[in-house]
């Protein structure tokens, strides 16, 4: 969801479920806070999400915010100066609803435009390093700077610094609807010069063709996108004739390949025996490798790394999908092209992985390239077992080449091992076991393979038990990107939750409880709490969608979790406030939402509820409680029940006196007077006058009606 732009039509992207959810919850998020009046639950809802380690979440907190700046564009200059903002003005994900925020501010202060000019001044995130990384760097802050040019502060500083500045040079999303940017000239060819021109002369033309004017005149860049949209359309003019493109540019065959690519996606045929052929005679000789087919004046500098990559992305495409895939016969192609590519690539060097290396891998040529080796690997295997009734191993020379990577300490091989470690495990079993009893602490690729692993999403028993060192290490490991420890704890508390932590007598577990990082217990109890709706169902719950637990095996998650509260309470409660840091607060808090698995407040549970309420607003979770409570009430509860409850909602009041959600704070109070209990009474009037002296009227109805019984 990071590439689209939140502005962007649905119908302007191939959807997929993950796109529509993130549409449906921003209009949502949108909708609620328009309707309703602003409050400090709702400023931290959206500084949650803007400080969010998920950057469709921060496009989120963006969006809204440029939708409703008079009343939250407050929630930008709290976090003007800190690493969150810096990320958003870096990178490029942001760019349409950074550009709306901008472009609607009405007024600045002197410290808000130099801390945004600071912003701009410091460039992209990765500083471009080709004979044009000036002018793209320059280009890169002009983006900004036109969504500001309405102040005059920054409108001054364009024109004293930017002699040549195009006012069409806008902030806009990776992927989507905008075009505007860098390169963004117009193409010297149509569709219909397309149609009409067969490849050998189009061939000849893309060899010839020089930009006249980046700005107003047409580009190399320009043309290039015109051909891929076009290849994209009408592959079958392409595909099967491709040999008059063998000495073409880079940059054109990674925009024809980037056609065929989208094309695949969309469901059109491809000719894949002449497109692999091809391949391998664009690929398999020494001008490939010795960069002889750079244009002068292509903006991007296209090198050979960029057709390396899209070769291997486009194997990976007919590859991934038994059901839309190139025919079985035609793998064995994909495989000799992808060997000569790994077996050229070995040596090269690239970039440092800096924090990330899912992103890195994602991005780098080597990373690529092996993952279109294991989707090769994954295809054979797959298709040659359905073939044959005997059991196929991994296909020798493609695990051959991918060890050697792994001997050769290439970063992208330890990294993949990790992340597409089940599927690995599909090709050769015994052998994964080996290697990762082989791969030591010591490794320098130790932390690239970990980091890998955690972010796989899945987790076997088999797999978590012989994982055990390396989980133990990661506890105490500093990783280079900080979040990763909250994915370890998760792994963890995911073994402790489904029975794996008993294969070793619970021994992460416990490692990570003596440890108490702030960042793992905070993820921990985040984890738990999720089992609220997985463990509040009754057996006949007509929602399908749910996860269907078994009552013993829900009572037995249900008792871990409690366990766990308990050791939680008898860390804290007999420590002075005055010695608890603002984190210890913030667990403790959070702490509270783990009343959502239970199925009534007995007198321990009710103890600990109690014990986090004076710290409930540390980490705004008053909502939540008010929400829990009533959702464990009943009109024939008996009235030690009720005492119970209006007990914890006065301990809450006292504390803070939440208005949102007033609808439910107002069946509580009425849920406290309908019993008729002098005792009750009392503590719903204890409520009731706490409101008054507050000057909140929203109780005061009830309270006069229920002032005699």
């Amino acid at each position: 969801g990071a590439y689209y732009s939140l502005y962007a039509s649905r119908q302007s992207y191939n959807s997929d479920a993950d796109e529509l959810m993130l549409h449906f919850y921003k209009d949502l998020i949108l909708k609620k806070l328009q309707l309703e009046e602003k409050d400090d639950h709702k400023v931290s809802l959206l500084n949650k999400l803007l400080n969010s380690r998920y950057f469709s979440l921060i496009k989120v907190a963006l969006y809204v915010i440029g939708n409703l700046q008079d009343k939250y564009l407050s929630v930008i200059w709290s976090n003007l100066d800190s690493e969150i903002m810096k990320l958003i003005f870096e990178e490029s994900y942001f760019g349409d609803e950074l550009r709306v925020v901008l472009e609607n501010i009405k007024h600045l202060d002197a410290v808000q435009a130099s801390s945004i000019l600071k912003l701009i001044e410091c460039g992209p995130f990765r500083k471009y390093n080709s004979v044009n990384s000036e002018r793209r760097n320059e280009v890169w802050k002009i983006k900004r700077l036109n969504a500001l040019k309405h102040i005059p502060y920054f409108n001054d500083y364009l024109s004293k610094n930017f002699l040549d500045v195009n006012p069409n040079v806008k902030l806009g999303p990776t992927i989507g609807e905008v075009q505007t940017g860098w390169g963004t000239g117009k193409a010297p060819l149509k569709e219909n010069d397309l149609i009409e021109m067969t490849n050998e002369v189009l061939s000849v033309y893309i060899s010839t063709f020089k930009t006249q004017n980046r700005w107003e005149g047409q580009t190399v860049d320009a043309l290039g996108r015109v051909l891929k949209e076009f290849v994209k359309n009408n592959p079958e003019k392409y595909d099967s004739n491709l040999s008059p493109f063998i000495n073409s540019p880079y940059y054109y065959v990674y925009e024809i390949f980037n056609g065929f690519s989208d094309a695949w996606k969309e469901k059109r045929s491809l000719n894949w025996d002449s497109i692999l052929d091809f391949m391998y005679k664009y690929v398999n000789r020494d001008e490939f490798w010795n960069n002889t087919f750079i244009i002068d004046d292509d903006d991007w500098n296209a090198n050979l790394n960029w057709v390396v990559g899209i070769f291997a992305d486009v194997i990976c495409e007919g590859t991934r999908n038994d059901e839309w895939a190139m025919n079985y016969n035609l793998v064995k192609k994909s495989k000799e092209v992808v060997l000569i590519i790994l077996e050229k690539l070995i040596g090269f060097v690239e970039d440092d992985v800096y924090e990330d290396y899912l992103l890195y891998v994602l991005n780098s040529i080597k990373g690529r390239a092996l993952k279109a080796l294991l989707y090769t690997s994954l295809y054979l295997k797959r298709n040659s077992r359905n073939n044959s009734k005997v059991e196929v191993e991994w296909d020798y020379e493609l695990q051959e080449m991918f060890k050697k990577y792994l001997d050769s300490e290439v970063i992208d091989a330890y990294i993949l091992f990790g992340e597409y470690l089940p599927q690995f495990m599909f090709l050769d079993k015994n052998w994964c076991f080996n290697k990762i009893k082989s791969i030591t602490y010591e490794n320098k690729n130790w932390e690239g393979f970990m980091v890998g692993y955690i972010y796989s999403g899945t987790v076997y028993k088999d797999t978590y038990v012989l994982m055990k060192t390396h989980y133990k290490h990661s506890i105490y490991h500093a990783f280079r990107k900080k979040e990763v420890i909250e994915d370890v704890a998760i792994h963890i508390a995911l073994g402790y939750m489904s029975g794996f932590e008993e294969e070793i007598h619970d021994e992460l577990f416990e490692s990570m409880i003596e440890k108490w990082d702030y960042e793992m217990i905070s993820k921990v109890l985040w984890y738990f709490w999720t089992y609220d709706d997985k463990l509040d169902y009754s057996e006949d719950d007509e929602d399908k969608d749910k996860e269907q637990i078994p009552k013993v095996i829900k009572e037995k998650m249900r008792h871990k979790i409690v366990e766990f509260w308990d050791r939680f309470y008898n860390r804290y409660r007999n420590i002075n406030v005055n010695e608890l840091s603002d984190e210890d607060k913030k667990l403790i808090s959070d702490s509270i939402k783990l009343m959502g698995i239970l199925e009534n407040i007995d007198g321990n549970c009710a103890e600990r509820i109690r014990f986090a309420i004076p710290y409930v607003e540390d980490n705004y979770n008053s909502y939540y409680v008010i929400e829990k409570i009533n959702e464990i009430t009943s009109d024939t509860d008996s009235a030690q029940k009720r005492q119970t409850i209006g007990g914890l909602l006065l301990d809450l009041v006292k504390h803070v006196v939440p208005t949102y959600p007033e609808e439910e704070i107002v069946q509580l109070v009425k849920y406290l007077y309908e019993i008729k209990d002098e005792e009750v009474k009392e503590i719903a009037d204890s409520i009731c006058n706490i409101y008054a002296k507050h000057n909140v009227e929203f109780l005061r109805e009830v309270c006069l009606d229920n002032r005699d019984f």
